[in-house]
């Protein structure tokens, strides 16, 4: 069994029950956990809506389960919107951040005095106007 998260938007005249009983009825596990988050705004409306219910489901399943979770909800009129992410596949979430090596203005100094004694001459930068000037200078000789 695999850890999910599943995220749920909810049309906000209905009630938490529609999604306790559709868990109870799919999930063997009576470790599923119901979140309701406080944010109530939609970024888009949804059926002309501006506000929605928004729900975390955590729970352990098997991906059988979950579709059926998913098709039970796709019926139910009152669930608008339903993400579901595995946990223990998604590695981005478990990976640790890099580390980076801080600035140090001494190091870059040595460095580039270190460079200087092997320095190759730079390169003439041509202004494209320069280019073009000489280009009709030449055509008109």
């Amino acid at each position: 069994m695999s850890k999910y998260e599943i995220m749920l938007i909810l049309d906000p005249t209905s009630d938490e029950k529609v999604i306790s009983e559709i868990v109870k009825s799919t999930f063997k596990s009576k470790e599923a956990q119901i979140e309701k988050m406080e944010r109530t705004d939609l970024a888009y409306e949804i059926n002309k809506s501006k506000t929605a219910n928004y729900f975390v489901v955590n729970v352990s399943a098997t991906g059988d389960e979950i579709n059926e979770f998913t098709r039970k909800s796709n019926i139910t009129k009152s669930i608008w919107r339903i993400m579901s992410i595995n946990l223990d596949t998604e590695k981005g979430l478990q990976r640790k951040p890099k580390k980076f090596r801080k600035h140090n203005p001494e190091r870059m100094n040595q460095e580039n005095n270190s460079n200087s004694e092997n320095k190759i001459p730079k390169r003439k930068s041509f202004n494209s106007e320069q280019t073009k000037t000489e280009k009709v200078k030449k055509d008109k000789k």
